[in-house]
C-alpha cells in the first residue's frame, strides 16, 4: 500500500492560521487566569473556543492522507475514522481550473463512476502536482459531467462537528454557572 501525504509546503499553507488561532486562545487563557480573575467566566471559554477553532482544523489536516492499494484509493479523514474509498476499477477524474481574488489554481476532483465515493485535491497549494498526476492515471472511467458526485460519510463528519459545538456550548454553560456559584 502506498500513502501519499500533503507536500511541505502544504502542511505550511494548511497549518498557518490554525497556529495563529491556537496561539491567541493561549493567549487569552493566560491573560484571562493572570490578570482577569473577575472576567474568568467570559473569558476562559472564550479562549477555549477560539483554542478549538484551531485545533481542530489542525487535527483535520493532520489526520489526512491518501493510501492507494491494488484494489482502490481512499482519502483518509481525522486519524482514520472517517474514509472515502474509490475503487480503481470505478476511479474517474478531472482537474478543472478554479478563480478566486484573481488568481488561478487547479482543483482535482475524484469520484466512483458507479456509486458513493467522492474527494478533492489540491494539487500545488496542499498536494504534489506529482501525487495528483498519479491518482489521475489510475482513473481509467471517463468523468461524468452531469453526476454529482455523492461522499460516503459527509453525514459523519457533520455530526462531529455538531457533537463539538455541543460539548463546546455544554461546557461554556456548566463553566458560567460555576462562576456564578462561586462568585456567591
Amino acid at each position: 500500500m502506498r500513502v501519499i501525504r500533503p507536500g511541505l509546503f502544504g502542511y505550511v499553507y494548511a497549518l498557518a492560521f490554525p497556529a495563529v488561532a491556537v496561539i491567541f486562545g493561549l493567549a487569552i487563557i493566560f491573560d484571562s487566569s493572570a490578570t482577569h480573575g473577575k472576567d474568568l467566566a467570559v473569558r476562559l471559554p472564550a479562549g477555549l473556543f477560539v483554542v478549538l477553532a484551531g485545533a481542530f482544523p489542525a487535527a483535520h489536516f493532520l489526520g489526512t492522507r491518501i493510501e492507494i492499494d491494488p484494489n482502490q484509493v481512499s482519502k483518509v479523514y481525522l486519524f482514520g475514522l472517517v474514509r472515502e474509498s474509490i475503487p480503481i476499477s470505478q476511479l474517474a477524474g478531472n482537474v478543472e481550473t478554479r478563480y478566486m481574488r484573481g488568481s488561478r489554481y487547479p482543483y482535482a476532483r475524484f469520484m466512483n463512476a458507479d456509486g458513493r465515493g467522492a474527494f478533492n485535491l489540491y494539487p500545488r497549494q496542499v498536494w504534489r502536482s506529482s501525487d495528483v498526476n498519479e491518482l489521475l492515471r489510475l482513473a481509467t472511467r471517463p468523468w461524468d459531467f452531469a453526476a454529482s458526485p455523492k461522499r460516503q460519510h459527509g453525514a459523519v463528519l457533520a455530526f462531529m462537528v455538531l457533537l463539538a459545538i455541543v460539548v463546546f456550548v455544554s461546557l461554556f454553560v456548566w463553566f458560567a454557572k460555576s462562576q456564578q456559584t462561586a462568585a456567591v
